[in-house]
């Protein structure tokens, strides 16, 4: 809920929310999360394709003011997208790496 709040200050910027336990793949996806980022709980955000943490992690970007420039970057077509599990990087906002059993876009959304 206070990620939510937070994210909401930054009017204009879009997210993506997949309650876990609100969708059929909610556990699959939750074990994968796990083996990809070490982090048993939630929320489990990812910005652009890089895992920052929860929310913790979110509020001390949005404090230090590097939050809102990983907002305001994200949307140049020169951002590289990597992905910190297996290293790979595209141009584009859509991974291919198979890190996941279902491939998700930046946003978390099932492509």
């Amino acid at each position: 809920m206070k990620a939510k709040q937070l994210l909401n200050e930054y009017h204009g910027i879009d997210y993506q929310l997949v309650e876990l336990d609100k969708i059929n793949y909610g556990l699959s996806l939750a074990i994968d999360l796990k083996t990809v980022t070490g982090q048993t709980s939630v929320p489990n955000i990812f910005i652009y394709g890089k895992h920052i943490g929860g929310y913790s992690e979110l509020l001390t970007l949005h404090k230090n003011g590097e939050l809102r420039v990983m907002l305001q970057n994200g949307g140049k077509s020169t951002l590289t997208y990597i992905c910190e599990t297996c290293g790979k990087g595209t141009i584009n906002n859509h991974f291919s790496c198979n890190c996941f059993q279902l491939p998700f876009g930046d946003w978390g959304e099932p492509l």
